[in-house]
């Protein structure tokens, strides 16, 4: 009788197993939420902000898997500068030809290779850049918290190379700078953060 009931329950411990392994994933996808998303930029001592468009973040098994947003790259503005005329010079710049063309690149966007758990809420995420059709890879550490049904994504020292996208106004390493660029210098590294919101899809 013992044995009878052993191998029961071995016979339904492993229904179980067989169950639970060859189960789907459980996937949940996490909207953004534009109006409580932004992204801040840092260069030279000059900072400013830039709107998502769009974008998500999918979970499997309670742990977010992959990512992908779109930025608004013609709603990039300075906040520092009071002087109307010197804020409006900086921001036409950095929307003209000369650096993001947003008339021609009217959007960027970022997609996640792999998400990495770390400690206490913090991740390392690595994946692409992509501006002007170009996908550079880049690896940060940042946060991912999930509450209720909404999800919190911030990341804060995000550090971009521009001339990675051969974007090379006023840099000390362009190759071939015009005439009115000389004299003209400024950084080549962007810092950036992410403040992200995102909503649980039904």
């Amino acid at each position: 009788m013992k044995n009878l009931l052993y191998k029961l329950v071995l016979f339904i411990s492993i229904i179980g197993l067989f169950i639970y392994a060859t189960s789907p994933n459980k996937k949940v996808v996490f909207k953004l939420l534009k109006n409580k998303s932004q992204v801040t930029w840092n260069c030279d001592h000059h900072i400013g902000l830039i709107q998502f468009e769009s974008g998500e973040m999918v979970y499997e098994n309670e742990e977010p898997v992959s990512a992908d947003f779109t930025i608004n790259m013609k709603s990039i503005v300075n906040t520092d500068i009071e002087n109307k005329l010197i804020k409006g010079t900086l921001e036409n710049t950095l929307r003209s030809d000369v650096f993001f063309d947003v008339e021609n690149n009217p959007n960027a966007y970022f997609k996640t290779d792999e998400i990495t758990p770390l400690e206490n809420g913090n991740y390392n995420i690595k994946g692409d850049f992509i501006l002007f059709d170009a996908g550079i890879c880049y690896d940060f550490d940042g946060t991912i918290q999930l509450k209720n049904d909404s999800l919190f994504f911030k990341a804060q020292n995000i550090i971009l190379d521009r001339t990675d996208w051969a974007i090379y106004y006023g840099s000390r390493n362009h190759p071939n700078p015009l005439e009115e660029e000389l004299g003209i210098v400024v950084s080549d590294t962007i810092k950036i953060g992410v403040d992200i919101t995102l909503l649980k899809q039904k």
